[in-house]
């Protein structure tokens, strides 16, 4: 029941179990957290040109590029449709723009399927977390960075 059937990541069940224990270890130890949720833009047309499978296709190898770029101890997770979220715990912090930038070049690289390329990019937003936060509160926040990432994006000011 925490297990997303198409690509084998955790699933919302899985990601509020992990994001409560984040914070509980943020809390007690000290450090920092970060939510990066990830929404694929230009998703829709694969699954209309292409079909289904194409595009179940193009999630199972999001899940294996964002699984090969984390940490052992960071969690990947598949939200829902199109959308990801690393939880990536850090005991001190990190250039999150610097995972930013990597996962932005890892989704773009081109994939092909049945002889046509395939290409996708993303939209990001990222919430960051010291332990006293709430973990619905923290996702919204990454989700409002994220739609507003994706607006920028559509009117042209990458």
């Amino acid at each position: 029941a925490r297990i997303d059937p198409l690509t084998g990541l955790g699933n919302r069940l899985k990601l509020a179990e992990c994001l409560n224990a984040a914070l509980a270890r943020a809390r007690r130890y000290g450090g920092q957290g970060y939510i990066v949720l990830i929404d694929l833009d230009d998703f829709k047309p694969i699954n209309d040109t292409l079909g289904h499978a194409a595009g179940d296709f193009v999630l199972c190898a999001t899940a294996r590029r964002l699984l090969r770029m984390v940490r052992a101890d960071d969690t990947v997770i598949r939200l829902g449709g199109d959308e990801f979220v690393l939880l990536i715990e850090a005991r001190m912090p990190i250039e999150v723009s610097k995972v930013i930038e990597r996962i932005l070049r890892l989704l773009e690289e081109p994939l092909v399927y049945e002889g046509n390329n395939v290409a996708v990019k993303a939209s990001i937003g990222v919430s960051v977390f010291s332990g006293d936060e709430n973990g619905d509160e923290l996702l919204t926040q990454a989700d409002q960075l994220m739609y507003a990432n994706k607006c920028s994006r559509k009117a042209g000011h990458d």
